[in-house]
């Protein structure tokens, strides 16, 4: 379970990443919401046949809409196939699956929080100079 936890944060975190550039980004497929009777694109449109990027992508999508490279690209995948394993079979047997979740949450999810964190900082000292 621990891995399943870990990817749906990790995916959360990412997709907050990327839509702090823009909400939109996180959606795939955005044209195909478009039935040409509608002016623009509203929230409810969105929340109904919207579809955010699948896991799998989120590293590629993150580095287009932020330049920034997951850290550890190896366990990214890893822990991606572990889920994949647990959420749509059986848990694999050849891992410590607490061992990979611990791994990710400490090689990539807390080097991007740091680093959204200082770049936050860094902001808000340069709005409040």
């Amino acid at each position: 379970m621990s891995v399943l936890n870990t990817a749906h944060a990790g995916e959360l975190f990412l997709k907050a990443i990327i839509a702090t550039e823009h909400p939109l980004l996180i959606f795939k497929d955005l044209v195909t919401l478009d039935d040409k009777n509608l002016d623009e694109l509203d929230l409810e449109r969105l929340l109904m046949r919207g579809r955010t990027h699948d896991f799998e992508k989120l590293p590629q999508v993150l580095w287009a809409t932020t330049g920034l490279r997951i850290p550890n690209p190896k366990c990214y995948e890893r822990l991606r196939q572990a889920r994949n394993a647990i959420q749509h079979f059986c848990p694999p047997n050849d891992r410590d699956l607490s061992e990979l979740s611990l791994e990710f949450i400490y090689t990539i999810l807390d080097p991007l929080i740091a680093d959204r964190s200082a770049s936050t900082q860094s902001s808000t000292t340069k709005t409040i100079a």
